[in-house]
């Protein structure tokens, strides 16, 4: 460390709150994607990017984004790649819930 830089704690924080930004900026057009995919029926697609988006909001400390889409992924685990009417229903509320759970953490992020 040189003299007067930050601690290398404050530093890292200082980066992570950088890369939760970026992430937090990122997200609406991760969810477009999401909602599009859902639109044109890519079940295995959709499948891909609900279990990436589950995962990368974890790692980036978005607990609900995260269980939003893991819930998400978990219905098209459980369906496979043909959806009947309740499961689609279950698909369009949970892109329901997981928009809303985008929207309620980019409100909250300074």
């Amino acid at each position: 460390m040189m003299p007067g830089e930050p601690p290398r704690e404050q530093q890292l924080a200082a980066m992570m709150a950088s890369a939760q930004a970026h992430y937090v900026e990122r997200l609406p057009t991760k969810l477009a994607e999401i909602e599009a995919m859902a639109e044109s029926g890519d079940w295995e697609a959709l499948g891909t990017a609900a279990h990436k988006l589950h995962g990368s909001a974890g790692v980036y400390g978005f607990a609900l984004v995260s269980d939003a889409a893991g819930q998400l992924e978990e219905i098209l685990l459980t369906n496979g790649e043909t959806l009947d009417a309740a499961a689609s229903a279950d698909v369009r509320a949970a892109l329901r819930a997981l928009r809303a759970t985008i929207e309620e953490t980019r409100a909250q992020e300074p």
